[in-house]
């Protein structure tokens, strides 16, 4: 964990994105299930 006043390098973000990732990836699962397959070539795209 970073304390106030410590330097934040590029390896404590990508640390930061997976666990985001991994903590939230059941729940794009859900809200994606329902999606058609031209929403999610439109997500893809984007």
């Amino acid at each position: 964990m970073l304390e106030c006043g410590d330097t934040v390098e590029e390896q404590d973000i990508e640390a930061a994105v997976k666990e985001l990732i991994a903590q939230n990836s059941s729940l794009f699962m859900q809200q994606i299930e329902s999606l058609s397959s031209y929403q999610m070539n439109f997500l893809r795209a984007i």
